[in-house]
């Protein structure tokens, strides 16, 4: 095979079973706390990875992941094999010296080796997979730290990478113990971790980008019951204090976790008596908007009141009771007073009134805010083109137009547990204006200059200064007399005049583009051969275009959605503006194309510059306007972009108008 002489197939070695038959052997013994199955047993720690019918079983298919690993190592290291894995890569003579049969062995070599591209080479050749046992915890440890905290630490990542690229569903692994663990009353509760929640909550940054890179679909994502530790997973040590991660929050919400069922249950806080200095323990629960609160994390905070996480009881008593913060006033001490202080080491993490107050007045603003955004994405639109017919050309009130949606935005579940004290949030202001005093070490600021764009951004139509076209806006407004003779300044009519501007303009025959500079880009030729480097930076959240994720992130939006034909959005967009911007056949989107800001283009072709070499660099070109059939004869120095207008994105409606990256 390796002096290319023709005829030579190879099928295989000679211990592989044939598909089907029974496995044989002992399972190796592992520690109490994890999978003990043996033969055809499986548990919900442990997994086959494929259907049995789909597969074709090991000779060491019950090993432990370290033998099998070491078994595949010194197969890969033989000259035979090392042919044959070459072939896989490069697909070009694979299907001329691999029998079929032997397929399914080189991808279990690939899987264990930990190469994720030559597993995804074999895999694609493969009609059957590898039949071998997972185990949970051979890819995950869970450990706790100083009896607050929760950490998972990922074990042979390239394997667990290379085992996701090749096709195998291990993401669904349980956390198992037998009862048997030193740690037992913590076990209990953590018997719902999954092996998708351990990668996002393990807090390596690398190894979630490699994941993301190959864009699976690790949810749906499960919720909790009502008893579990999981928000234990998001805290860690700060000195003798505990604190929430914002980071790891942070990617806890960009990854979809139900962050609203994590609670933090019967940790068995000691509480003292403020007089005889009599303790007595006192059981509680609490919800990571609860921990944040409590902490005084006003970033953390507004992440946990974009999300609406419901009130517990406790959140009330955090949020507006001056100390001491007592779990439960109704249990009195023997001398007769039933004032409690925590006294052990959760005492020094509880922050002062003013602060907890703090952090309970930006969850209830992000609250309020998500919901009003929401009523401006669904209503938006529609309220505009109201307005437009209203006005007859007359300037409109854009306090109006707030009013209008304040009203009609759906009351949050946090504002109805503040209700009837509402008045002690008194930095609370203008909730439907972004935060001026933002958190520099938040994870998820909120976009500037949003006072200045809310009258547009209210009633969906992007503020015309914000994307540079505000010189176009005024020599139209010019060119054109001003139906009303009303004598009116200020603000808001500024604000309203460069809006019917904006209207005027949607009826000429060449509409500028959107506010906010929507375009279509489109992926060269290159694209096709190269998705899994071009997948490394598109997708790469804390690398080059860290900015543009951010952006679509903190709109509550998602890069990739499962919905989108687009190979990236990287402007907030939901599934129903979507479709209106497919609607007509005007727009063709594939997976090819990137939505992104006009001023996006050279960011994303830096990137391209610096991760992808040159010969094989997809260039990016702007998509342009598909053309009916009698224009389909158009000659080639047609502009890659045709201008358009009312293309109504999220960073439009009722989100701040991006200006472009800094």
């Amino acid at each position: 095979m390796s002096y290319g002489v023709p005829g030579c197939v190879f099928k295989g070695p000679r211990s592989l079973l044939p598909h089907a038959s029974a496995p044989t052997g002992a399972a190796a013994d592992f520690s109490h706390v994890g999978c003990r199955c043996r033969d055809w047993v499986t548990c919900r720690a442990c997994s086959w990875g494929v259907p049995e019918d789909e597969g074709v079983w090991m000779e060491d298919w019950d090993a432990s992941l370290v033998d099998a690993k070491n078994a595949a190592e010194s197969a890969a290291a033989m000259p035979l094999f090392r042919t044959l894995l070459e072939a896989c890569r490069s697909e070009a003579g694979c299907p001329g010296i691999l029998a079929e049969e032997t397929m399914p062995h080189l991808l279990d070599v690939a899987i264990l080796i930990g190469n994720a591209e030559l597993a995804r080479s074999c895999a694609r050749h493969c009609n059957c997979f590898p039949l071998r046992r997972w185990r949970f915890q051979d890819f995950v440890r869970i450990t706790i730290i100083d009896e607050r905290c929760v950490r998972t630490e990922i074990r042979e990542k390239d394997v667990l990478v290379a085992a996701l690229a090749a096709g195998l569903a291990l993401e669904t692994l349980i956390f198992l113990n037998d009862g048997r663990a030193q740690w037992d009353d913590w076990c209990g509760v953590l018997t719902s971790t999954s092996l998708a929640e351990a990668i996002v909550l393990s807090g390596d940054a690398e190894l979630w980008r490699r994941v993301q890179s190959l864009q699976l679909q690790l949810g749906p994502w499960p919720t909790h019951k009502a008893q579990n530790h999981m928000a234990l997973f998001l805290l860690e040590p700060a000195g003798s204090q505990v604190r929430l991660s914002p980071e790891l929050l942070h990617r806890a919400k960009m990854a979809g976790l139900t962050l609203s069922s994590f609670r933090w249950d019967r940790p068995e806080v000691r509480l003292e008596c403020t007089r005889c200095r009599r303790e007595h323990p006192q059981d509680w629960y609490a919800s990571v908007l609860d921990l944040a609160i409590v902490f005084g994390q006003s970033d953390c905070a507004r992440l946990c009141g974009a999300m609406d996480i419901k009130a517990t009881k406790l959140t009330l008593k955090a949020s507006l009771e001056a100390m001491p913060l007592v779990w439960d006033n109704n249990v009195a001490c023997w001398c007769g007073r039933n004032d409690w202080r925590p006294v052990d080491a959760w005492s020094g993490s509880c922050a002062s009134f003013p602060e907890r107050q703090a952090a309970a007045t930006e969850a209830l603003r992000a609250a309020l805010q998500m919901s009003f955004r929401q009523v401006a994405c669904s209503a938006g639109f529609g309220l505009f083109q109201a307005l437009r017919s209203w006005a007859r050309g007359k300037r409109v009130p854009a306090d109006l137009v707030k009013l209008v949606l304040t009203f009609a935005a759906e009351r949050p579940s946090l504002a109805s547990a503040f209700a009837g004290r509402e008045a002690e949030f008194n930095s609370l202001g203008h909730w439907w204006e972004e935060s001026d005093h933002q958190d520099p070490q938040s994870p998820q600021p909120v976009a500037k200059g949003a006072a200045s764009c809310v009258q547009a951004e209210s009633v969906g139509v992007p503020d015309m200064h914000s994307a540079g076209a505000a010189a176009a806006s005024s020599n139209e407004a010019r060119t054109q007399p001003d139906s009303t003779t009303e004598k009116e300044s200020g603000p808001d009519q500024n604000s309203t005049s460069d809006l019917l501007a904006a209207i005027r303009n949607s009826k000429s025959d060449n509409p500028p583009l959107s506010g906010d500079g929507v375009v279509i880009f489109r992926l060269g030729r290159w694209a096709t051969s190269n998705l899994e480097e071009i997948n490394t930076v598109l997708f790469d959240a804390t690398g080059p275009l860290r900015l543009l994720h951010r952006r679509v992130l903190e709109a509550g939006c998602e890069v990739a959605p499962e919905w989108s034909p687009a190979r990236a959005l990287f402007v907030p967009l939901t599934q129903p503006q979507l479709q209106e911007l497919l609607h007509g056949n005007m727009y063709e989107l594939g997976k090819l194309h990137v939505l992104a800001l006009e001023s996006d283009g050279k960011l994303i072709k830096d990137a391209f510059n610096r991760a992808i070499p040159r010969k094989v660099r997809p260039k990016l070109r702007r998509e342009t306007l598909r053309m009916d059939e009698e224009e389909q004869g158009a000659p080639d120095d047609e502009p890659l972009l045709v201008l358009e207008g009312g293309v109504q994105t999220d960073s439009s409606m009722g989100y701040p108008v991006y200006a472009g990256l800094p």
